[in-house]
Order: C-alpha cells, then structure tokens, then sequence
C-alpha cells in the first residue's frame, strides 16, 4: 500500500498505485505495443494474461475489439495447439475489426491450418487488413484447392498481402481467375511469391511496396512496376526465361519516390534493370543474387552489371557521403557495403566473381576499376579482407580514392597490400590518414598464441618510421565482420 503525507497538514492518505491511474488513452497505447505479434511471437500470451490483471483492464481490453483483431497469430494457435473454444474466443473478442493474420513458422498441419486459418480467412476474408504467410507448396496446393477460393474475391480492408511459397512451388495454372478479383483498393504491400497476379489489375497502381519476380518474364516485371510510379520499396526477384531486351521494353521506368531497391536476380538482368529505371539519387540498393551458381559465372556477364552497379553507387553516394566501407572477398563472391553492417548500410552488394575456387584476377580488377569512386574520399573507417593473388595494380587505384581512411579492420594478408601498395610514383602510402588498425575476428587467436602477423608489424613499424605513427593497434578483443 502506498501512503501519501500531506505535507501542508502532516496527515496521510491512501492512494492507488500509479500504474492504475494511468488514463485509458495511455493504458490502451501500451498495450497495443505489447500486442505486436510480428515483432514478439509471445504477444498474444502476454495481451491474455494481461487481460486478467484486474477488472478495470480486463473491461478495457475486452472494449477494445481491434486490439484483438490484430493477434490472429496462427503460429501461437499451433505451437500451444489451442482449443477450437480458445481460438473462437479470441476470433468473437476481435467483434468486427480489421484483421492482422500471420502464419510462418511451419509448425501446423494441414488439419491444424485449416482449423486456424483457413476457416478464418474464408469467413472473414472482407475484414482481413494484413496477411503475413509462409506456406509450402507441397503441404497445400496453392493453385488448385478449395481453400483458397477467398483469395478470388474482392479484398475491400486489405492494405498488407505478404504470402510466400517456400521451396519448390508447383507451375501456376493459366486458367486462374484474377487476385482479389482485381478489387484492392487500399493494398499498399504486396508479396505473392510464385503466385501469378493480373499485371493490369489497377491495384497495382496504389502500391507502395512491391515483390515481384517468377513466373514473369523480365518484360512483364517492367511492364508492371511501370504502372506503380508511386513505389517506395521495390524487391525483384528471379525472372522467367531470356533477359533480352524486346522492342517493346518500357524503357526508363520512373519511380521518384522510391527509396529502396532490392535485387535478387543474376548478374545479367541487373544491368537491364538498372538501366531502364529512373531511380532518385539517394535510393538505397541492395544486390543479392542468392540463386546464382558461381560455375555460371562469365565475364561478358560480369562487366556489365559492375559497370550499372559503379554508375548508382556514383549517385548514390554523392547524395549520401558513406563514412565507413567494407570490401570483403569470401571464395568467389565478394560483399561491398557503405558501413561495417549490413543492417545499417545504404549500398550493399554480395557479387559473384569467380568460378567457385576463389575470385577471378580479372573480375576483381573490374570491380576495383570501376568502383574506384572519387566519392568515397570521405570514408574514414574501413573493413578490408583480400584473398591471396589480388591484382595489385588495380589496387593502387582503388586505394587511391581513399585518403582520409583513419581506422582500419583487416587481416595480415591484406594488410601485407597495404603495406606493399604504392602510388605510380611511389611517393605516397596508401591510406595516409591511417591511425588505427584493429585485427579481423579470426587473427586474434593466430596472434596471442603464436605472435604472428608479420604483415600488420610491419605495416606499423613502416608508418613509424615515415613519421606516421599507427596510435591504436587493437588486439584487445575480436571484431566480427558483417555479414
């Protein structure tokens, strides 16, 4: 029990604690943010078990019909394997309020699915605002079953449709009628992996987020971002069949509100891509060509996409002045980023550059060529990992374009370039600017235990007596590299 004094007449009083004299407004907003099952899987128990706090909150949140509407979590229904009275009980909670749905933890059955959400989905299809899954095909026919027949019929609340086919998706049928049949007016995120949709469907136009890759052909991926000119995040996958370009190629796609482009397709539809995109300068990109098999690697394919890569990250960076950088190379493919994460990064490629035994000497010298950006004269903290065998001529000039590099993350291997690397008149050491080196993750055992990395001594006792002296070398603790 709480007890206040007045301090004006000495006596005392009893008062409530303070958590039950929060206002409504105040309660409700906490427990909503407790009640986001997509950032907590535990958010539903959590807003159960709330519930039963006292009464005052218990009639609170039974008042409230939509924060019950937002935790159809479909895998907590599975994993707790709930009572079909429990699960209708948090379904007549949610009375008639837009719906959040989410399934993507594999853990269901087909009997346990069809229990959960597919009986929901085919009687409350028209209150459905998000739709978060992740099905295998195997498991449930996406094309041909009954249990998907909602999917067909106009989607009035809907505004989040995220739904992937996970492994091998079976070949969509030709004959399928049109998605939502073609009425969504306010979807702004759409994600239908392996799912054909009507590339005309006006809602299209409406979109902010798309993804969009197989079965469509690079045309019709083109043809369909190209009526969705209000885009801000863009993700193409894998396309179908040739990459050629056809006569009738809508050229120079404009998308000025797009903020982020993802790529995930191979090296030879990055260039088309790329090139027939108007995108603003300070998009962020992300290439990632996950399905991409290094002993497809050529160089015919190669140049051309670092060459449209080097022209964005041109833009890119002129708009936005990276600071930090990594250049790593792990057995043939290399990763490129403007910080030392990934998750904080503007700019980020994983390319494949070479034939599965390490990265090619030329495809390297491509890369260093073409980003050898004057832009990148600002970085001041840098992650470095080379591979033995690194053209060193192409190096120099890649280096060059780094004179203010104060704090360097590296390996002995690369910083024996470092420290072998010289301007064409040798007058000049690389990074110049240099005052701290601390050791990549794994050098740090290799060097307490057996003083080791020649390379990084040298490379300091080098600066040293050159006048440049390195004023911090790490070797206290690991630093992990990005992934």
């Amino acid at each position: 029990m709480n007890v206040e004094i007045n301090l004006t007449t000495g006596n005392s009083a009893t008062t409530a604690p303070l958590v039950q004299r929060l206002g409504h407004d105040l309660l409700l907003e906490i427990f909503e943010f407790n009640a986001d099952m997509f950032l907590d899987p535990t958010a539903l128990a959590t807003t159960h078990i709330t519930a039963q706090v006292c009464n005052s909150w218990r009639t609170l949140m039974l008042e409230t019909p939509s924060l019950w509407g937002h935790l159809m979590d479909v895998d907590y229904f599975c994993k707790i394997r709930a009572s079909v009275d429990w699960f209708n009980e948090i379904v007549r909670r949610s009375s008639s309020s837009v719906l959040w749905i989410k399934a993507v933890q594999y853990r269901g059955s087909t009997k346990q699915l069809d229990r959960y959400l597919f009986s929901l989905l085919a009687a409350s299809w028209q209150r459905v605002q998000r739709l978060v899954l992740a099905i295998d095909p195997s498991m449930l026919d996406p094309y041909s079953s009954p249990r998907w027949s909602w999917l067909y019929t106009p989607a009035q609340n809907l505004e989040e449709f995220d739904v992937d086919f996970r492994g091998k998706a079976p070949k969509p049928s030709l004959s399928l009628p049109p998605l939502f049949a073609n009425e969504a007016p306010v979807l702004r995120q759409f994600k239908a992996r392996h799912w054909p949709f009507n590339l005309r469907a006006p809602w299209i136009r409406n979109l902010r987020s798309l993804y969009i890759g197989t079965p469509f052909t690079l045309h019709q991926v083109m043809t369909a971002i190209s009526k969705a000119e209000d885009l801000e995040m863009l993700q193409i996958d894998s396309v179908t069949g040739s990459t050629a370009v056809p006569a009738q190629f809508p050229h120079h796609v404009r998308l000025p509100r797009l903020e982020s482009l993802i790529l995930m397709g191979g090296p030879d539809t990055c260039p088309v891509i790329l090139d027939n995109i108007d995108l603003p300068p300070g998009c962020l990109l992300t290439y990632l060509p996950i399905d991409f098999l290094p002993l497809t690697f050529s160089d015919a394919v190669f140049e051309p996409a670092v060459r449209a890569l080097a022209k964005h990250a041109r833009r890119f960076f002129k708009e936005q002045p990276p600071t930090q950088l990594t250049l790593r190379f792990m057995h043939s493919f290399l990763t490129f980023l403007d910080g030392v994460a990934a998750s904080s990064a503007g700019y980020h490629l994983w390319l494949p550059c070479g034939l599965g035994l390490g990265p090619k000497p030329e495809a390297v010298s491509i890369f260093l060529a073409e980003f050898a950006l004057p832009e990148l004269s600002t970085v001041t903290e840098m992650q470095l990992r080379l591979p033995a065998h690194m053209p060193i001529r192409a190096l120099v000039v890649f280096f060059a374009c780094l004179p203010a590099v104060e704090t360097l993350t590296t390996d002995d291997t690369s910083a024996a370039y470092v420290l072998n690397a010289k301007s064409e008149d040798a007058t000049e050491d690389v990074f110049p600017a240099l005052k701290a080196i601390n050791l990549a993750e794994d050098q740090f055992a290799a060097y307490e235990e057996a003083g080791e990395l020649s390379a990084i001594r040298s490379l300091v006792s080098a600066r040293r007596e050159v006048g440049k002296l390195i004023e911090v070398f790490n070797i206290g603790q690991a630093h992990e590299w990005s992934r």
